[in-house]
């Protein structure tokens, strides 16, 4: 195919014309999509550059061209040579006639003239053009000045080398590795190295891993660190400066230092710095944040000084200078500063806060009022104006009685601070909550949690639980045998009891679990126990006892088995339990039919007087969690009820009298 048709170009001898063909082509070709199409696209850009140059050549020196009159039977054509031949067959196109080459300008202009080739000079290797290409590179960035000279970098970026190799493959890598070491230029370049290599596209086919492996890059080029927004304008124009390339280092690690807090880090790379270059007012900018965060006031107000001297009207840093001198106790020299603000600056919120901080350290009241006042007028419910209205007060408060500026202070305040209608209040302490929305969303919760742990556990209200824990009641005490078969488990009881002994049986927690998820208790004589070797799971002892003549089953612990076992009777409080273990059932019935020691009632209970009245109604164990969920809820309470007082001239403050009044 014709090179023309592949660059769908008409022949020419404009280098430009070609060059944008090429480019044009090279998207709808990428050597990756369509590696054969970009294969036909490179050696009809490579043929014809190589014409290209050629013509030009003849043109200019008469090199290689003699002058032919002779008819040649129509058989004319370029490169008749052997070496033509070559030329062809290297270049793999072969395919121009004689009608082609002479449309162009060039060969309507001299239609006599025929090149004839000389020994071409040897074609460099890729590798050899990358090389030329980044040394060219290297000698550009470390020329300090040059490496922000966009038309260098146009130049370098347009060149050959680029056309022959394309801006992507090993020269891109080889480019990306150079920056990934050599990183201080400005955006302006960083955004001609894009254009041309594509950075930011090759960054978003893998984000995370060209981060991973080319950081630096990543962070110049997106400017994404506070190191990176850093410009270079002054050390451009300094100098005195000899080692830009160490000062931008110990810079960068300054702020990347103060970005991650770390102040001793960024002492010490500061010092090193400031060693080398001290004019820099973008680190003089940092300066005064790094110093005002280790409480040097000193040193970050002489950095004010030096930028205000560079900047005299940078209002900015006037408000930092006059916040500064207020740090340093020199309200007077605040003043100052502040009214020269005022003026350029008269509704400016942070302006009239400071000046009412410096009125009030100068003891000047009634000024710092006003200034505050205003502050309201910008913003009703500006809360640093209320506190420090709330302070005002506090202040004349404070003013002995017989001072007769407490009772001017003291009138103005009704007069002021009159109380708004109760509406009001209730608006304005709904607004207070809402600003505590987080808080009272946690302690909503924190209720209903309560509330099911409660009643799952306790099963009382919380009063007569609380009624219970300041006078505890007393169980009712049960003489007869009746009155203690009429009570249904669970009833409290008082008991006192004769003819009691210990029956050689034992309570025991087994490890085996129920379907509840809890231990096993069963029941089983004391002889057994030792032969099975279970004494450590032991949990109490069964006794019988006597009461009107009815034999009663009793849980009693070790104490207890042991009083009854010396004396044989013993007083004590419990709670009536149902029988529910078949081993404890099977044990009363052998004792029923056995008939001795009293009768046993019909009903299937024992008391359990080893744990007294734990689980009775009577008693009820307020859960861990309950009382967690307790403590936490105080806590929160605690906090919104010092937030309430702490803004109680936000409740109570009538801010549209105020407004009136001022």
């Amino acid at each position: 195919m014709n090179i023309w048709t592949i660059l769908d170009l008409r022949p020419t001898e404009d280098e430009k014309q070609i060059r944008r063909a090429y480019a044009r082509l090279l998207k709808k070709h990428h050597p990756e999509d369509d590696p054969e199409g970009y294969q036909r696209l490179r050696e009809a850009f490579d043929e014809a550059m190589k014409l290209a140059k050629q013509s030009l050549s003849g043109m200019e020196d008469g090199i290689g061209f003699t002058d032919d009159n002779e008819e040649d039977d129509g058989e004319d054509n370029w490169g008749d040579s052997e070496d033509s031949e070559d030329t062809e067959d290297e270049y793999g196109s072969g395919e121009e006639t004689e009608e082609d080459l002479l449309t162009s300008p060039l060969s309507r202009a001299l239609p006599k003239l025929r090149w004839e080739p000389e020994d071409r000079l040897p074609k460099k290797s890729p590798a050899e053009l990358v090389e030329e290409f980044m040394d060219a590179l290297d000698d550009l960035y470390r020329n300090f000045p040059s490496r922000f000279d966009l038309s260098l970098w146009t130049g370098l970026l347009n060149s050959d080398v680029l056309w022959q190799l394309g801006s992507q493959g090993r020269l891109a890598d080889e480019v990306l590795e150079y920056l990934e070491e050599h990183y201080f230029l400005s955006g302006e370049v960083w955004a001609l190295l894009d254009g041309t290599f594509g950075i930011k596209e090759r960054m978003g086919l893998d984000p995370a891993g060209f981060r991973e492996q080319y950081p630096k890059v990543s962070d110049y080029m997106f400017r994404g660190s506070l190191a990176a927004k850093l410009g270079y304008a002054d050390l451009l124009a300094a100098e005195e400066v000899e080692d830009h390339e160490a000062y931008l280092l110990y810079r960068e690690d300054f702020a990347l230092a103060m970005q991650d807090h770390k102040m001793e880090d960024a002492r010490w790379a500061l010092e090193k710095a400031l060693d080398i270059f001290d004019k820099d007012t973008q680190i003089l900018y940092l300066q005064i944040e790094f110093f005002r965060q280790v409480e040097d006031w000193g040193k970050a107000l002489s950095a004010c000084d030096r930028i205000l001297g560079i900047f005299p009207e940078d209002e900015e840093i006037r408000m930092i200078r006059a916040g500064l001198l207020l740090e340093m106790d020199r309200s007077a020299e605040a003043r100052e500063e502040l009214d020269r603000l005022r003026q350029l600056r008269p509704r400016d919120p942070e302006v009239l806060s400071l000046s009412g901080q410096c009125c009030m350290r100068l003891n000047e009241p009634e000024r710092a009022r006003q200034f505050y006042m205003l502050m309201l007028e910008l913003r009703e419910n500006d809360m640093e104006a209320i506190v420090n209205l709330a302070k005002l007060d506090g202040y004349v408060h404070g003013l002995p009685k017989s001072n007769k500026e407490r009772r001017s202070q003291m009138r103005r305040i009704q007069r002021e601070w009159g109380k708004h209608s109760p509406a009001r209040t209730v608006r304005r302490f709904g607004q207070l909550l809402l600003m505590k929305w987080m808080s009272l969303a946690l302690i909503a919760v924190l209720h209903i949690l309560l509330a099911i742990t409660w009643n799952k556990h306790v099963q009382m209200p919380v009063w007569t639980y609380v009624n219970q824990w300041v006078h505890p009641p007393e169980a009712p005490l049960v003489l007869t045998a009746d009155e203690l078969e009429q009570l249904p488990p669970g009833s409290p009881v008082r008991l006192n009891m004769d003819k009691a002994f210990y029956t050689g049986t034992l309570e025991l927690e087994l490890k085996e679990k129920d379907g509840d998820g809890n231990n096993l208790i069963s029941y089983m004589a004391q002889k057994e126990a030792e032969q099975r070797d279970l004494f450590d799971r032991l949990t109490g002892y069964i006794c019988r006892g006597r009461i009107g003549g009815m034999s009663v089953i009793l849980l009693t612990d070790y104490k207890q088995s042991k009083q009854i076992f010396e004396s044989g009777s013993i007083e004590a409080e419990g709670i009536v339990r149902e029988i529910s273990s078949p081993a404890l059932k099977a044990f009363k019935d052998s004792w029923a039919k056995q008939g001795n020691y009293g009768t046993l009632s019909s009903r299937d209970f024992y008391v359990n007087i080893r744990d007294g009245l734990k689980g009775s109604d009577l008693h009820r164990d307020v859960p861990v969690i309950a009382w967690f969920y307790i403590v936490a809820l105080f806590l929160l309470y605690v906090r919104l009820i010092k937030n309430i007082i702490r803004n109680k001239r936000f409740l109570l403050y009538d801010g549209d009298t105020d407004r009136g009044n001022a």
